[in-house]
């Protein structure tokens, strides 16, 4: 059992998949994760079903994506049933580390944490009028400062004192880079991009368009406001990134570094200002995809992935790098070679009218090419070359609903050649998916 390596995961809060790596569309100075790529293999495409924070964590921990595990929405429980990641590993004998933000039902000292440190709701200062300034009564002193660095600061501790005859696994939940972005400024580019995608409002009405995280600026986007926006959320990724080092540093100069298995990723993604968008709360690339990057032993080294992966892909994953047997999930152990032909996700939102149920706004499909989106308030629908347009700018489908434009200078093109058939064959696939995993919308 002490040859089993250790396993540090860290989830960051709203971190895009593009702003690792030397392909990155964001002034990022992040040396840490840059090196953690270069001794790791990245995987590219990998998704979360319901790109919002609840659901997101609720697919790491149990390894079933939401319409199986029970979570799409805040506040909704885990199914009962289905063992968490934290059990599993607790029980084949490792130490279990939780810190930081837990977002799930419950407290994680009652899901399979040995050591539950500085949890975030356990703050004393509420979240809306501090953000990332927090406090924790610790051996009977306040203790309080950055999130991000008061986080860091406990997993080293807990690190250091986790008990030498047992593997750890040690769950780092950041609270960054999610909006406030209250970096210090001397972690701020010296200004911020534009994306190519740049539009002053979204082209349709996706069904959610009016959600918390899209009023974090008015409409229509300015496009100094959306560089200023861009700008403060970069400066959160290299904060993260410098604090993230020092754990890193830790690990090497203890000689840990070489017995630990370190995952990087995120609970989804987040738009920050492309298709003129802010929140996550949509199937575009920026939202739905996330970073995911592993390293340590056994694992090689520069190498970048660009099959399909899954948030449900990390309990298998872990189990077999910990050379134990995994329970049933959703997923795949990346370790073998495994493929998937396509991925569906969607996303749901609260009615307007407290007394209804949720609403089922967006559904897609996407393949190593192609992306389809669906959005059943409207029946409007979109087809993506993610090959040939990896902004994703040109719906393929727009000639049927140009309507659905509004007139801020956008010409939506022509239907392409093969556009219909395409979107057919992939909505097909995403019924049947939907059919068979228990999606409310195909009942």
């Amino acid at each position: 059992m002490p040859d089993r390596p250790n396993i540090l995961f860290l989830i960051m809060d709203d971190q895009r998949p593009d702003t690792l790596g030397p392909d990155s569309r964001f002034p990022v100075h992040t040396p840490n994760l840059d090196r953690l790529c270069a001794e790791g293999t990245r995987f590219d495409r990998h998704y979360v079903t319901t790109p919002i924070c609840t659901p997101g964590r609720a697919e790491v921990l149990t390894g079933h994506h939401s319409y199986r595990n029970g979570v799409r929405w805040f506040g909704q429980p885990i199914k009962a049933d289905l063992p968490l990641l934290p059990h599993v590993l607790q029980s084949a004998g490792y130490h279990t580390i939780h810190v930081g933000k837990w977002h799930n039902d419950g407290h994680p000292r009652d899901k399979g944490f040995d050591c539950v440190r500085r949890a975030m709701h356990d703050s004393r200062l509420p979240y809306g009028e501090h953000g990332h300034t927090m406090e924790w009564e610790e051996e009977g002193q306040m203790t309080q400062g950055h999130s991000t660095e008061m986080f860091c600061d406990a997993a080293i501790q807990e690190i250091k004192t986790a008990p030498e005859n047992k593997p750890w696994f040690c769950y780092l939940a950041l609270h960054s880079p999610h909006d406030p972005f209250q970096a210090p400024d001397e972690f701020l580019p010296d200004a911020g991009t534009l994306p190519d995608n740049f539009m002053p409002i979204y082209p349709w009405d996706n069904g959610d368009l009016t959600i918390r995280d899209e009023l974090l600026l008015p409409f229509p986007r300015k496009p100094e406001a959306v560089r200023e926006y861009r700008s403060r959320y970069a400066g959160m990724i290299q904060h993260h990134d410098h604090h993230l080092g020092r754990i890193f540093e830790h690990l090497r100069s203890t000689g840990e570094w070489d017995r630990t298995i370190v995952v990087f990723t995120s609970d989804h993604g987040l738009a920050v200002g492309d298709h003129g968008l802010l929140g996550k709360e949509n199937m575009h690339e920026h939202s739905c995809r996330v970073p995911f990057v592993v390293c340590g032993p056994g694992i090689q080294a520069g190498r970048v992935e660009t099959q399909l992966t899954h948030h449900t892909d990390f309990m298998p994953t872990l189990c077999h790098l910990a050379g134990m047997e995994a329970p049933v999930t959703d997923g795949l152990n990346l370790a073998r070679k495994h493929s998937r032909d396509f991925i569906c996700c969607g996303f749901t939102s609260p009615d307007p009218n407290p007394q209804k149920p949720l609403r089922e706004t967006q559904r897609m499909a996407v393949t190593g090419q192609w992306k389809y989106i669906w959005y059943p308030q409207s029946n409007h629908r979109a087809l993506y070359d993610l090959e040939g347009d990896p902004n994703e700018t040109d719906n393929l489908l727009s000639g049927w609903r140009q309507t659905d434009y509004p007139l801020y200078g956008y010409t939506p093109p022509e239907t392409a050649p093969d556009a219909k058939s395409i979107a057919d064959e992939l909505h097909s696939r995403l019924c049947d998916w939907g059919r068979k995993n228990g999606d409310p919308l195909f009942k």
